[in-house]
């Protein structure tokens, strides 16, 4: 069971919010990390984390301490196929960004390095 926050470590969070960007096909190994860096934002805000998303990490739509925005990303079988839906998912990707324009700082996690809207 997680232990409320004493009075001193609430005032100390900030109002200044937080996005986080993962890749939506990095692998379920990527869920653990993930997990740690929403506890740790998490200790540093207020608000909500937006987390920008999809496939394996799916696992924290029910998560309070984050707002999910799916982005679910699936390769093709061929070349070009695969070049489409990435750009596809790329696009979907900034299309969350520019609509979340209220987000303070964001922060491209694992995989996020990939993205070209970086």
């Amino acid at each position: 069971m997680q232990e409320k926050p004493n009075k001193r470590e609430y005032q100390e969070k900030t109002m200044e919010t937080f996005g986080l960007i993962t890749f939506p096909e990095c692998s379920g190994a990527s869920i653990h990390p993930v997990s740690n860096l929403i506890e740790i934002l998490s200790a540093l805000t207020h608000e909500q984390i937006l987390l920008v998303t999809g496939n394996a990490v799916r696992v924290f739509e029910s998560d309070m301490r984050v707002r999910f925005c799916g982005v679910d990303h699936h390769s093709g079988n061929n070349a070009v196929v695969q070049m489409l839906r990435y750009v596809k998912t790329q696009v979907r990707i900034a299309q969350r960004i520019v609509e979340s324009s209220h987000i303070d700082t964001w922060i491209f996690f694992i995989c996020g390095e990939a993205l070209a809207l970086r």
